[in-house]
């Protein structure tokens, strides 16, 4: 079946010499569900309290969400920012480095390259363009 068993899934050992001097060896897990419908998305996890079941489990959940969104999450996310962005833009006096910071960007500059590639402006001519 088509989306049943993932499409691969790779288990890793790193060891790693402790401050101790003792190794210890860590395991970790990717795994990439199904693509059909979007890029493969989460199933990734280094912890010593995750088996493979639950990088499947996430694995599989992200290719669900990336399908019944139409946009993988990265994309709905920046989407969903940028909707929020611009009401603050249109119903407020917050400054562009405001509302940046608001909707999560750490730099105004890294929101304005994002909002252009949304939006098709920069949020200040975008701002103005609503008045």
């Amino acid at each position: 079946m088509l989306i049943k068993t993932p499409d691969r899934e790779l288990r890793v050992e790193l060891p790693v010499k402790m401050d101790d001097g003792k190794l210890n060896i860590f395991i970790g897990y990717r795994v990439q569900h199904n693509n059909a419908r979007g890029p493969y998305k989460g199933g990734i996890r280094y912890h010593q309290d995750v088996d493979l079941d639950e990088v499947r489990a996430l694995a599989m959940w992200m290719s669900w969400k990336t399908s019944l969104v139409g946009l993988p999450p990265i994309r709905y996310l920046t989407h969903w920012r940028m909707e929020m962005a611009k009401t603050q833009l249109r119903e407020t006096s917050r400054s562009v480095a405001q509302v940046a910071y608001a909707v999560g960007y750490e730099s105004e500059e890294a929101f304005s390259r994002a909002f252009k590639r949304e939006v098709g402006l920069s949020p200040t001519p975008w701002r103005e363009g609503q008045e």
